[in-house]
């Protein structure tokens, strides 16, 4: 990881806290439909835990795509560096990458019961891109270089702390799909001091030939508005329709037992 590299991951988190100030005060300076959902509380900041464990630092923002209370679509970005530390002998083992994510998500609840009532927590399905650069030795052998990919992601977010202003949410998930590679093989040498990197180089870009596993979340979700009072409202017009849907092909059944008699 050079320092341009650093550079360029400066710029990306300046930018999205840029957006984040501007979108913000746009929304101040608009009124607020009634019912509808505004300004900080469209947003959710988080981190994965348990990439923290595995000394990835991660920051992860999310934003509602409409004000409405019936809104179930946001979009995300998510970054995530583990730098290049400075050793006196190179390490035996290698762990360092750096990734950017951008994420898009349908939300959607479960009933429970016969009295409509939806649980706490909200599933998400979604989708994603994601691209950057790795270096990752687990064995004799190590590899780095540059990786893009796509895929979907689910999971299900619940709520922990909820407090006068903000709440503490917790999300468990994780993200499958295929993954599209540019790097090259190294070990390390005899007295254990550098790495020797193959003169015999992998091929060009290349798919990888097995789904790819690119994330496992165990996030801690901070927002003004708990996931326990987001994306439960349903349009009343799509409800209605739904109902003359189910009404039709319970008629349409009916009809065809009598027929059959």
């Amino acid at each position: 990881m050079k320092s341009s590299v650093r550079q360029t991951l400066a710029d990306v988190i300046l930018l999205i806290i840029a957006c984040i100030s501007g979108t913000n005060a746009l929304l101040a300076q608009s009124p607020s439909p009634s019912g509808s959902i505004t300004g900080v509380d469209r947003w959710a900041f988080k981190t994965n835990a348990f990439e923290l464990l595995c000394t990835i630092p991660n920051l992860g923002v999310e934003f509602d795509l409409s004000p409405s209370e019936y809104n179930r679509l946001t979009l995300s970005l998510t970054a995530k560096y583990n730098p290049e530390t400075w050793h006196t002998l190179s390490p035996v083992t290698v762990f360092n990458v750096l990734e950017i994510r951008p994420e898009c998500r349908w939300w959607f609840r479960r009933e429970q019961g016969t009295g409509k009532r939806f649980s706490s927590g909200a599933f998400y399905l979604g989708g994603f891109f994601h691209g950057g650069l790795f270096s990752v030795k687990l064995s004799p052998t190590g590899y780095q270089g540059t990786l893009l990919g796509a895929g979907a992601s689910f999971g299900y977010d619940f709520p922990l702390y909820s407090f006068k202003k903000v709440a503490l949410d917790f999300e468990l998930g994780a993200s499958l799909g295929v993954g599209i590679v540019n790097s090259q093989s190294y070990t390390m040498n005899s007295s254990e001091t550098d790495y020797v990197y193959s003169a015999a180089r992998l091929p060009g870009w290349r798919v990888l030939p097995y789904p790819l596993l690119s994330e496992i979340r165990a996030c801690f979700v901070f927002r003004t508005l708990s996931i326990r009072d987001r994306y439960k409202k349903e349009d009343p017009k799509k409800v209605i329709r739904r109902q003359e849907r189910q009404a039709a092909r319970e008629a349409a059944r009916q009809a065809k037992k009598e027929v059959s008699r």
